[in-house]
């Protein structure tokens, strides 16, 4: 929830009012304001309660806030700030940042690429609120965060009803946007159509190479039997020789995949299916992976099975008979 600090921010029976809708979880709010640097540039500076937002953080998807860099030092000293690396750049590790009527010292305790508050990523810090001078702490804040099961329909209700000037964004409805656009619905079908496509090639691969190989496998197992081997063990030999070649063949195929992720991830820029200027980092897909990989496994020990099965049906004579 979000007010221009033109409307004077959220005042404390908005954010109560707010906080009692049903279904919400943790609540935050945030001062969130540009500061600039000295030697000229700025930074966006989001101020928040270290302990209630790394609580709210650990419901969003972004990764763990950590709190306890932000907390005061004895002694004083510069304010410990988190910053994204385009503000870390222009900070550097120590720094003075203005407003029209208030400065604050500020080092750089660690780096955020993203957060709650800033899912665009951009030049921003989070620096905690007890570190703001007097006259910006005593302003309201202008953003709450919220997370939980709330209804959408009853926040954004009762947000208009309280502060006609605020704005209501919900993930969960720019989730539906997003995935309703024909772009990223696209782009998943033609995801799913490859891997269909791989899979069945896979496999066609695999049954050739059982199949080139049934003739030599048919009177191996022919010759073992007239020298007293069961059919058990015939069936467990059988598997013993082939199933290890083809995890070995899946678990590289893996392991290409997992290496030319990250190979190939700093030139793609999947930012264009989201709509969004913040990066989107490629990560593979572990879980299609070794779903491949336990498929082909499958694939392989039906189709030996299956061999067998018809081989000993045959009978042994007939099959050292069609080998001669």
């Amino acid at each position: 929830v979000n007010t221009g600090q033109a409307a004077g921010g959220l005042s404390p029976g908005v954010v109560r009012a707010l906080a009692r809708v049903g279904g919400v979880g943790q609540a935050v709010t945030a001062r969130v304001a540009p500061w600039w640097l000295p030697g000229g540039g700025s930074v966006s500076v989001i101020a928040v309660d270290p302990a209630r937002y790394a609580a709210l953080a650990a419901h969003t998807p972004w990764a763990a806030f950590p709190a306890g860099k932000l907390a005061r030092r004895a002694g004083g000293g510069p304010a410990p700030v988190l910053a994204s690396p385009a503000a870390a750049g222009l900070l550097g590790g120590r720094a003075t940042l203005e407003l029209i009527t208030a400065r604050m010292a500020v080092r750089v305790a660690g780096t955020l690429p993203r957060t709650a508050a800033a899912p665009g990523g951009g030049a921003f810090v989070i620096a905690p609120a007890w570190a703001l001078p007097a006259s910006v702490a005593a302003a309201w804040p202008d953003m709450m965060l919220i997370t939980g099961p709330v209804d959408g329909t009853a926040l954004t209700r009762a947000a208009h009803r309280l502060d006609p000037g605020t704005v209501v964004t919900l993930r969960s409805a720019a989730l539906a946007r997003l995935a309703g656009s024909p772009l990223p619905r696209g782009a998943y079908l033609g995801f799913a159509v490859g891997l269909a496509a791989a899979a069945g090639f896979s496999a066609t691969i695999l049954l050739l190479d059982l199949a080139l190989a049934a003739d030599a496998r048919r009177m191996t197992l022919a010759r073992l039997a007239t020298m007293g081997l069961g059919a058990g063990q015939g069936r467990r030999l059988t598997l013993l020789e082939t199933l290890p070649a083809v995890l070995a063949a899946g678990l590289a195929g893996a392991a290409c995949a997992l290496i030319l992720a990250p190979l190939t991830g700093p030139i793609l820029d999947l930012s264009a299916f989201t709509g969004s200027a913040a990066s989107v980092p490629v990560h593979p897909d572990l879980a299609a992976l070794a779903l491949l990989v336990a498929g082909l496994l499958i694939l392989a020990t039906a189709t030996l099975l299956l061999h067998i099965r018809i081989e000993r049906h045959r009978g042994v004579t007939t099959a050292l008979r069609v080998g001669q």
